[in-house]
């Protein structure tokens, strides 16, 4: 996770080796930190998105149990659910987690933006010496040359120790971010079933719960329905 135009990780040699004018290109090179934003609020609205649809569909067991839909069938669908509840809202904590690690790398990136000198600071520093250096006649400018040579040493360590900060908050920020996890499955065919049976699956739930209500069953299949279709519109949507 880096946001200036460099990938390579930050060592304490690397940054030490190089220039701070090299380390100040490499901040200000690349798309900077919008694209890292964008998916900072895209990861906070999936959170917001996976824990409306835990709540909604814990409601929805909640009106199957109190619901004339009696039986073995109830207490299998409402089993069969519950991981998909506790999946839904472990995702939304992920998501949300996801965000704030994408933010971490972002305020982490303007910190070292800010604490480190810009080019145009360097540049005008090398300029000057340069200059120091050619009209040192007998030796005049010797200790403004001295003082010069100070101030950009100053900022070659300042500059190193604020990359090695980066890379450190960068590299937590990697590990901080949860991998994703999949969806249960809702349905599992038994034993010896052919695998067209997984594609009718859904249908011959529905027929099984009929027959235990008619006025529970197709609601609550067209409700759980809605809900999956509008979440992974949601992802394709944000994730194509």
């Amino acid at each position: 996770m880096w946001i200036g135009g460099s990938q390579m990780s930050v060592t304490a040699l690397y940054a030490m080796a190089l220039p701070p004018e090299l380390h100040r290109l490499q901040l200000e090179s690349g798309v900077g930190p919008s694209p890292m934003l964008a998916a900072a609020g895209a990861y906070t609205a999936l959170s917001a998105e996976h824990a409306a649809a835990a709540t909604e569909l814990t409601a929805l067991l909640a009106q199957v149990q109190a619901d004339t839909w009696q039986g073995p069938s109830a207490g299998r669908y409402q089993a069969a659910h519950l991981p998909y509840v506790a999946w839904l809202e472990k995702t939304s904590a992920d998501c949300a987690q996801t965000a704030v690690a994408y933010e971490s790398a972002v305020a982490a990136y303007e910190l070292t933006l800010a604490t480190t000198p810009t080019s145009a600071e360097l540049i005008a520093n090398r300029t000057l010496r340069g200059v120091l250096i050619a009209t040192n006649f007998f030796g005049i400018n010797t200790i403004p040359i001295a003082v010069n040579e100070a101030w950009y040493a100053a900022q070659w360590i300042r500059t190193a120790l604020a990359m090695i900060a980066y890379g450190a908050a960068c590299d937590t920020a990697v590990l901080s971010a949860p991998p994703n996890t999949p969806a249960p499955m809702l349905l599992a065919p038994g034993a010896g079933e052919a695998a067209a049976a997984v594609g009718g699956a859904e249908a011959a739930a529905v027929g099984t719960l009929g027959a235990y209500s008619p006025s529970c069953s197709p609601r609550c299949s067209t409700s759980f329905g809605a809900l999956s279709r509008r979440l992974s519109a949601s992802l394709l949507q944000r994730f194509p």
